[in-house]
Formats: structure tokens, C-alpha cells, sequence
């Protein structure tokens, strides 16, 4: 009879414990593929390692923040251009943009190893999270007024910065700054209000060293004084991207806390 019940007992383990991880697994909705010509092209094997877990951070990340309807697939390809295909829900990444990353943090820091992998590191996760955002603006329809492109720098940096709360944030602008230089934009650009790409990429950059002020001075990490303008843009993308993914959120999502005053 104790065997039996045993028996019974561990089947019935098993099974939520399947149903546990079949539960993780439906979350993970992000994927990532290497097409076989990339793949052979990986002269330096970045996939085994950088990359993967850049991108392993990324999909814990909306694992636990976002619900979203249809599974996403990052391609890594040896093609140059980086695009969302909106029909196969695949998001292009050439290959050449992570080693012009990866390859650009080791050529300005050639003698600090750890300072190398941590920008590197950031980087990558800067550029799979942007990526990520720029699809789920078209997936999602969310309505942007202004540059789409402050939006969703303003996504992957809030991200990052409150994956860490008010622990020291390194890296995170080197981040940015790197991903700018794979992220060069296209010719969409207002002339009127951009001269030239860099003039586009400086103002981006400014914008986003912004948020980090408004960042710190909220949780008073760095003084107010001189901050309130960065402080207040800050507040604004904040609260956009709370109105924005209003319904798509899980219920302990970590967006959620984006917006709550500091303790």
C-alpha cells in the first residue's frame, strides 16, 4: 500500500513538475538562430560564449516582465543589414555588429582584460535589448510620438539600470556608446534637425547620459542639484513606458517597479 502511494505521489510530482517547466519554457518566448553561413564566418567563436549569454540575459528578462503574444527569433547572419521582419517575427542581427563591438572594446582597452569583457558584456546586452524593444514596438503597435529611436534606447537603458537598482552601474553609458557605433542611422533623419549621422548619434548619446543623471538623482545615488531637467526626463520615459505596455505586463513584472518612488 506504501509503495503504491509512493508511486502515486512521485507521478504526481513528476507531473507538476513538468507542467512547472513546461510553464518556464512556454515564458521563454525569445529564441536565437545562427544561419549556417554566419556560423562558419565565427572566426573568433563568439557564439559559445559573449553573445549567448547576452542574449540569456535578455530572455530571463521577458521571461519574467513581458507577456507577449508571438515567439521572437533573433537570426544572427552574415548579412550587413539589421532589420525586424515583422511576417516571420525574426529580428536580423549581421554578425559583423558584434564583432565590431567586441573587436572595438578590445582595441581601445588593450590592456585592461576586465575592463574589455565588462564593456563588451554590456554592450552585447545593450544591442539585444534595443533590438528586442524595436520589435516589440511594431509587435505591439505601441504609439510614438517624436524620434521612435529615443523610445527604444530609452527601453533598453531603463532595463538595464533597474536590473541593478541603485548598485554601481558600469559600463552601462561605455554600453550605449559602443552600440551607437553598430547602430549607425539611416538617412530618415530630419535634416533639419540632424546634420549629419554623428550629429544624431551625439544627440542620442546626451540623451540617454541623461536618463542616467535622472536615474540617479531619483534614487539619490548622485545629488538633484543641476539634475532636475534630466530628472524630469527621466520621470517621462518612465511613465510612457508604463502606459505603453499597460496590459502586457506579467503580474511581478520588474517594469512595474520602474515607476514606484524610492524607499
Amino acid at each position: 500500500m506504501r509503495t503504491m502511494l509512493s508511486l502515486v505521489c512521485g507521478l504526481i510530482f513528476a507531473c507538476f513538475a513538468s507542467q512547472s517547466v513546461a510553464t518556464e519554457d512556454a515564458a521563454r518566448s525569445l529564441s536565437i538562430r545562427w544561419t549556417k553561413l554566419a556560423m562558419e564566418r565565427d572566426y573568433l567563436s563568439a557564439k559559445e560564449d559573449a553573445i549567448e549569454s547576452a542574449f540569456d540575459d535578455l530572455n530571463r528578462y521577458v521571461a519574467n516582465a513581458l507577456l507577449l503574444e508571438n515567439d521572437l527569433t533573433f537570426v544572427i547572419s552574415a548579412e550587413t543589414g539589421k532589420y525586424y521582419a515583422p511576417e516571420t517575427r525574426e529580428i536580423h542581427v549581421p554578425l559583423s555588429a558584434f564583432y565590431r563591438i567586441i573587436e572595438g572594446s578590445r582595441a581601445k582597452y588593450p590592456q585592461q582584460t576586465s575592463v574589455q569583457e565588462g564593456i563588451i558584456f554590456e554592450s552585447l546586452k545593450h544591442l539585444f535589448f534595443s533590438e528586442f524593444a524595436n520589435a516589440m514596438v511594431q509587435e505591439l503597435s505601441i504609439p510614438i510620438t517624436g524620434w521612435d529611436r529615443e523610445r527604444i534606447d530609452s527601453f533598453a537603458l531603463l532595463s538595464q539600470l533597474h536590473k541593478r537598482g541603485n548598485e554601481e552601474h558600469l559600463f552601462i553609458l561605455d554600453a550605449s556608446e559602443e552600440y551607437l557605433l553598430v547602430d549607425r542611422w539611416r538617412p530618415v533623419l530630419d535634416a533639419s534637425q540632424f546634420s549629419s549621422e554623428f550629429a544624431a548619434d551625439e544627440f542620442r548619446y546626451g540623451r540617454m547620459a541623461c536618463l542616467v543623471q535622472g536615474f540617479e538623482a531619483h534614487y539619490a545615488i548622485a545629488e538633484l542639484q543641476g539634475n532636475e531637467a534630466c530628472l524630469d526626463s527621466y520621470l517621462r520615459e518612465i511613465e510612457f513606458w508604463r502606459v505603453a505596455l499597460e496590459g502586457h505586463l506579467r503580474p511581478n513584472s520588474p517594469i512595474k517597479e520602474w515607476a514606484k518612488a524610492p524607499s
